[in-house]
């Protein structure tokens, strides 16, 4: 019982420190696309996001890591901000 107790408390530790940066992340990436609305850009390509301990279980938004513009996500974003394309900036290796 015990040890549930110290996973639960590790878990809830996690997200607590996860979710102020996802959120800022969150905010500069909106920030980010508002800008490339006003210079009339229909083709964005957003930075990625820097790794979150447990991010892939918070947002959809977060979801949006292709470097694919036809992937869905990016698709269906893309169609709500009524431009081309968005994607991920894939960095090149």
């Amino acid at each position: 019982m015990l040890a549930a107790a110290g996973l639960a408390l590790w878990v809830c530790s996690g997200y607590l420190d996860a979710f102020p940066r996802i959120h800022r992340q969150c905010e500069e990436r909106k920030m980010f696309i508002r800008h490339e609305l006003e210079k009339g850009e229909r083709n964005i390509a957003v930075p990625p996001y820097e790794p979150v301990p447990l991010a892939p279980y918070v947002s959809v938004m977060w979801r949006m890591s292709s470097g694919d513009p036809d992937e869905f996500i990016n698709r269906s974003i893309a169609r709500y901000l009524g431009i081309e394309s968005i994607r991920v900036a894939v960095p090149e290796h």
